[in-house]
């Protein structure tokens, strides 16, 4: 698992192919995982069960990835925008505070791409 999936470790290919690229891997480990001391990463874009004293799955990046979904609109637009109650239910369901009740990272991509036909 990546472990710090946020926007300053997202980049967009230069070839114009509208391909993004996940890096930074510095946290990366496998899962489950011991949470670690947390000093260096953000509570407002990390999961919550990464500050806990537990251990964490691969469904922190899940919560991660909704976190993008979220705040898409601030990198682009500068604002957030509605679009819609199938969406909003989508985010909430990535981002539940607890890591068991979200989705696994396929059956997020699944519905990701049924909302996008909608």
């Amino acid at each position: 698992m990546h472990r710090d999936i946020r926007w300053p470790n997202v980049i967009k290919s230069r070839d114009g192919d509208n391909s993004w690229f996940l890096i930074d891997f510095m946290d990366a480990a496998q899962s489950p995982q011991l949470s670690p001391s947390g000093h260096h990463l953000s509570r407002a874009e990390h999961a919550p069960e990464i500050f806990s004293d537990g251990s964490h799955t691969t469904a922190v990046d899940v919560w991660s990835v909704g976190r993008l979904i979220q705040t898409c609109g601030d990198v682009v637009y500068g604002s957030w925008y509605d679009t819609g109650r199938e969406w909003t239910q989508f985010l909430e369901l990535l981002m539940h505070d607890d890591p068991s009740r979200r989705p696994t990272a396929v059956a997020a991509l699944d519905r990701l791409r049924q909302l996008e036909q909608e």
